[in-house]
């Protein structure tokens, strides 16, 4: 006769299937939330940099208003020290071009 064995071994592809399912579905979660972290930093960068790039235009907006463009506020003043008519008690530099960069 032959014994029935009650509790037969599993087959050793579901055995390998089942290792496999443990192994891979934490690994992918974490392997998921660190690829989703990293998007999120990218796109952290990207809007830094975007931010960056529209602080940089207004203050080109700034200098040319102030120092650069043909109607600027210190070419005025300069204009009105020179013919007498301020009484400063302060000075702007000779060489304005290079103080603000």
């Amino acid at each position: 006769m032959h014994s029935v064995n009650a509790n037969p071994a599993p087959a050793p592809s579901a055995v390998l299937y089942t290792e496999r399912a443990n192994w891979t579905c934490p690994n992918a979660a974490t392997a998921t939330e660190i690829y989703d972290k990293t998007v999120n930093v990218y796109d952290s960068f990207v809007q830094a940099n975007q931010s960056i790039d529209k602080a940089k235009t207004k203050m080109e907006e700034a200098k040319l208003r102030l120092q650069d463009g043909p109607g600027s506020l210190t070419k005025k003043v300069q204009k009105m020290k020179k013919l007498g008519r301020l009484n400063t008690k302060k000075e702007l530099p000779d060489d304005l071009e290079d103080d603000i960069n």
